[in-house]
């Protein structure tokens, strides 16, 4: 069985992630990023897990760039 919460580093910073699964009226998923604080959510076909895990690794430079799977920027 594969781990479904297991997430790659940061995309932007290469900071340290978590995954938040919790219900508000209804369920809600999130990963985020505790260095940056960028967050990707659930969508209807996707889980935030796998969103997060196809964005691209962070840049060499260090520099915050778009997001080549989502379109999102850093929250920085």
């Amino acid at each position: 069985m594969t781990d479904t919460t297991t997430l790659a580093p940061c995309p932007f910073c290469g900071g340290a992630t978590r995954y938040l699964k919790e219900k508000t009226g209804f369920w809600t998923e999130r990963a985020i990023c505790d260095a940056c604080d960028f967050c990707l959510t659930r969508t209807h076909t996707e889980s935030a897990v796998a969103r997060w895990n196809r964005c691209a690794p962070a840049p060499a430079s260090g520099e915050p760039e778009t997001c080549k799977c989502c379109g999102e920027g850093s929250a920085r």
